[in-house]
């Protein structure tokens, strides 16, 4: 019988102190909803909620996103729930012990994947387990994590699915996802090749992949002038849009693009950056800390994991081209920092695929675990 390596042992037996940190996590972080956060934090949650109680209830804003969230809460609404608090409580049960499976369904975890998984499920029950749009997001998310971590599978049907998943997306909650649904494909199939020559990138070819990322953007944005001017002036006009309504946190344009396309993008990669390293967020008060250090993290695993693609299995692969579309589509479209890391939040189930594996482990741990491996193939065999 092969040997398990005595740490690898170690991080399995720690997963039950794990499971331990995440329902502590989860319940400070409803504590800290319930009596800490001012009330502008429940503002959708509690339009929701007055709107799913009350069937004749009708108002302006009861269309696209928000009617699919009120519709989707009334038809699952079967214990009657008639408070905010209440779904609060239940999505945070069900929601936390979805993420327990989730993350010890993975080999195990080194000190800061267990320190920023702890920190994202606190997050996601101060800012996303509630009755509101960012939860159906999160849901639709772990239908991919499934048909992505199905082994049977082939790499190319799940990217597939993967796509078809996100493509629905589009249709029944939020139109944009269907550029990212497009930007997927295009990554993975780049991504695809690279990943073939089975080494870690150079500092050159990581610029090089970096400039083509965004060079992928521009040539999209180009080519919906043309072909889809419609959608193309809708994305021009969102954040314009978004920021007449006054959010604390508003991403304003460094330039007045007035539709130009080259200006736009010259504001997209600004955007981009300070998206990646949102210092404005300190400047906000205390509860956009979390904010930040969760992008923080999310930057350090994004450099890494794009560095280290060749080394990961498949499902890891596709949860990386998927977070990697969905933050170049978010650029496009977040209104705010605070919206942007919210919603980045709520892809948890694929920031799981591409974060927490052993790939993502430290090196420090990498080596111990490689030398104890070492040593006991050298051990007789009857040892």
């Amino acid at each position: 019988m092969p040997t398990i390596s005595p740490i690898r042992r170690k991080l399995e037996e720690n997963k039950v102190i794990f499971t331990l940190f995440i329902i502590m996590a989860g319940i400070a972080g409803k504590i800290i909803e319930e009596f800490f956060l001012p009330a502008q934090y429940f503002y959708d949650s509690n339009r929701i909620n007055s709107t799913v109680v009350d069937i004749n209830f009708k108002d302006r804003w009861y269309t696209g996103s928000y009617k699919v969230a009120v519709d989707f809460f009334r038809k699952i609404n079967v214990f009657h729930f008639t408070e905010r608090v209440q779904w609060s409580i239940l999505l945070g049960v069900v929601m936390t012990i979805v993420l327990i499976i989730m993350f010890t369904r993975c080999s195990g975890m080194d000190n800061t994947q267990i320190f920023f998984a702890t920190m994202c499920v606190g997050l996601c029950n101060i800012y996303i387990f509630n009755i509101c749009k960012d939860v159906i997001q999160f849901m639709i998310f772990i239908l991919i994590y499934i048909v992505v971590s199905i082994n049977k599978l082939p790499i190319w049907v799940k990217a597939i699915l993967a796509a078809l998943l996100l493509r629905w997306e589009s249709e029944v909650y939020k139109s944009y996802y269907i550029i990212m649904a497009f930007f997927f494909v295009v990554i993975f199939i780049a991504f695809s090749i690279i990943r073939r020559k089975r080494k870690r990138l150079t500092k050159l070819q990581y610029l090089i992949v970096v400039v083509g990322l965004f060079a992928m953007v521009y040539v999209f944005l180009f080519a919906a002038r043309v072909i889809y001017p419609k959608e193309y002036n809708d994305i021009m006009e969102a954040r314009n849009y978004s920021n007449q309504q006054g959010q604390n946190s508003a991403i304003q344009e460094v330039y007045e693009h007035n539709g130009n396309l080259n200006i736009f993008f010259v504001d997209y990669l600004i955007d981009s950056v300070r998206m990646m390293f949102p210092f404005e967020l300190v400047q906000m008060g205390v509860f956009y800390l979390p904010f930040f250090l969760f992008q923080v993290f999310m930057l350090f695993y994004l450099v890494r994991g794009v560095k280290n693609m060749a080394e990961f299995d498949d499902k890891s692969f596709i949860g990386l081209c998927i977070f990697l579309a969905y933050f170049l589509g978010s650029v496009l479209f977040e209104p705010d920092f605070g919206s942007f890391v919210r919603h980045e939040a709520a892809t948890l189930p694929i920031i799981s695929l591409m974060v927490f594996n052993e790939n993502m482990w430290s090196s420090r741990l990498k080596e111990q675990i490689r030398r104890d491996e070492f040593q006991s193939e050298e051990l007789p065999a009857d040892f």
